[in-house]
């Protein structure tokens, strides 16, 4: 069985991190994004190299997750793509279908 991190961000996205991708990562990309100072600075590496939720006082560090998507994106571009986070947009479907009656084009979907 895989092993997984999951946790909510304060803006109620889902972060999932596929931790078995992370230990043959050498960039710890998602770390090092989330450790700039605008950012969330929330995840640390544990002793085997893999990120884990920086705590203080058993709860997570004050302010949280930002959902600055920083973390997930640099995963993706320097790590081995083992971070993602999903974040429900209950009208994007609708929206999206009106903007296509309208004749607009969508040029991006994942």
């Amino acid at each position: 069985m895989p092993e997984i991190m999951k946790f909510r961000t304060m803006g109620e996205a889902t972060v999932t991190v596929e931790l078995d991708k992370c230990g043959a990562c050498r960039s710890k990309a998602c770390v090092e994004a989330c450790s700039k100072p605008h950012m969330g600075n929330i995840l640390e590496l544990d002793g085997e190299g893999k990120p884990r939720l920086l705590m203080e006082k058993n709860k997570v560090k004050r302010g949280g997750c930002t959902d600055c998507l920083a973390c997930e994106l640099d995963c993706r571009l320097y790590g081995k793509g083992a971070l993602k986070i999903s974040l429900e947009m209950p009208y994007l479907e609708e929206h999206l279908r009106q903007l296509t009656e309208r004749g607009e084009k969508i040029v991006y979907r994942d």
